[in-house]
């Protein structure tokens, strides 16, 4: 291969390579687009409360429900990983919130996950 054809295949390959994975990904489904709806009908739980004293509603939230157990500190790689890969993409809906289920003598384990 002669010096100007090389030139022209690199050339032409970093032009069409990036066109063809867009195209490859861009064909793809979006599983992301609508979350299908698990259960209907589910009743409110009445007597629970944020942190702050609030009470929790589920009623048209898009909620993540979960529940770590006893000891917090131990699951402070899982709340960072919820924090990265979830919460900082969709905190900014308004009917979107994680409910933690804890029990009430747990405050202090949960400022300290806080930091």
């Amino acid at each position: 291969m002669s010096q100007k054809t090389k030139k022209y295949f690199v050339l032409s390959i970093l032009f069409i390579f990036p066109i063809v994975i867009y195209l490859f990904f861009a064909s793809g489904k979006n599983n992301f687009a609508l979350l299908p709806v698990l259960k209907t009908g589910v009743n409110e739980i009445k007597n629970w409360e944020t942190l702050s004293g609030r009470p929790i509603q589920f009623e048209n939230q898009i909620s993540i429900l979960g529940f770590w157990g006893q000891d917090l500190v131990k699951k402070k790689g899982d709340a960072l990983n919820l924090n990265q890969k979830i919460y900082k993409r969709f905190y900014q809906f308004k009917d979107f919130q994680f409910v933690m289920v804890l029990e009430n003598d747990q405050q202090n384990q949960v400022n300290i996950l806080k930091k």
